[in-house]
């Protein structure tokens, strides 16, 4: 008998699921289709942009070895590898011209002369960067080519190849390496916790009957939103300081033992710049998240709409994870991702100020438009907006 009730209360509890498409979207066509896909996304994403990086055309400045420029630029030619040859005054200063990006990579050399044995060392200078990678493989191919024609000419000279040198300090490459994963998991847990209360503080207080109290009193509905969404804020930061408490730990205990892990090299003000940017990322979640559950007619209906942004939101940070992902102006203008972006520009090193505000202004017009947006839409039709439907 118990077991005949249990199975029917069961298969109660099954029909009703199978009756409601929202259910059955959220639990079994979602997971079946996003979590394939956001693979296949990453893994076409990642070869698309390392295909991107390895066929860019790069600068190269060359010092000492002027002679063969035009010899380099047709070996380039021949192996396709995009590379355009510069020439430079030795006295130029290499690292400012790598870091302004007016070359991607530099070739110095220096002619040494031992009786009849002449021979040329040659150093590649370089930012540890994809571009900065790329162009150093690159550089390493024609250099061996022409060191190789060399011989075969018998000219006298040997073209002798040391070792290279990297002008990125151990934050570069750490913002490099760590920055967009880091970023990612910031930006993406900072939405999961907002989402956390976001739901039930509207939606859920809906369905109870208890937001209808807001109908009956004489506060303005936008004093009484600020205060549930200064709640969501509060539990959204909170759980974005564990997360960055939890990385920035790893982040130092790594360092005892792997350098280029860590990230005592960024200065207080990055600090800060990365505390602001995740507070205007926290608020703009919880103003979003806030205005699909006041607009929900039920709690489920809030929870669907509630986690297929979340899924939009995965899958547009994936970028922050590519090799070679650089802050350019379509990322400053994408919300969210511009962010992340940023966070992990500053990580390096590499985000200007004019980025910084620009990041800023548009998260913070995007959260005004929508508060006005909601608090448009109580006030055209309260009962219809806070009463449970």
């Amino acid at each position: 008998m118990n077991v005949t009730i249990t199975i029917a209360s069961l298969m109660k509890e099954v029909c009703e699921a199978l009756r409601d498409k929202r259910t059955l979207v959220l639990t079994v066509l979602v997971p079946l289709v996003f979590y394939p896909g956001l693979i296949m996304m990453a893994g076409g994403l990642g070869a698309q942009q390392k295909q991107k990086v390895e066929q860019s055309e790069l600068v190269i400045g060359v010092s000492g070895m002027d002679s063969d420029v035009a010899e380099l630029t047709e070996i380039s030619s021949k192996q396709k590898n995009n590379l355009q040859w510069r020439s430079y005054q030795s006295e130029r200063e290499i690292k400012s011209l790598l870091d302004a990006g007016e070359v991607q990579a530099f070739v110095q050399a220096s002619q040494i002369e031992e009786g009849d044995f002449e021979s040329t060392q040659v150093e590649v200078h370089y930012l540890y960067s994809a571009q900065g990678l790329a162009a150093q493989a690159r550089i390493k191919a024609a250099l061996k080519t022409l060191k190789d024609n060399k011989v075969q000419a018998q000219m006298g000279r040997v073209i002798v190849l040391e070792d290279d040198v990297n002008y990125a300090t151990l934050r570069m490459k750490a913002g490099n390496q760590f920055g967009g994963t880091a970023a990612y998991f910031l930006a993406f847990l900072a939405f999961t916790g907002c989402m956390a209360v976001a739901v039930d503080v509207a939606a859920g207080e809906k369905e109870r009957g208890t937001l209808e109290a807001v109908l009956v009193t004489p506060a303005p509905f936008w004093k009484v939103a600020l205060g549930k969404l200064y709640f969501i804020v509060v539990m959204g930061t909170l759980s974005v300081i564990s997360t960055a408490g939890g990385i920035g730990l790893m982040a130092l205990l790594a360092s005892q033992v792997a350098p280029a892990m860590g990230i005592g090299n960024i200065d207080v003000w990055s600090v800060l710049g990365m505390i602001v940017l995740l507070l205007s990322l926290v608020f703009f979640f919880a103003v979003l998240l806030f205005s699909v559950s006041i607009l929900a007619r039920s709690s489920k209906e809030a929870h669907m709409k509630a986690s297929l942004l979340m899924l939009v939101v995965a899958m547009s940070l994936v970028y922050c994870i590519l090799p070679g992902a650089e802050v350019t102006s379509g990322v400053l203008y994408t919300p969210v991702l511009n962010v992340a972006m940023a966070i992990k520009g500053l990580w390096e090193g590499s985000l200007s100020g004019g980025q910084f505000v620009l990041v800023l202004g548009m998260m913070a017009a995007i959260s005004m438009l929508i508060l006005w947006y909601v608090n448009y839409r109580v006030k055209q039709d309260p009962e219809k907006v806070l009463l449970r439907q």
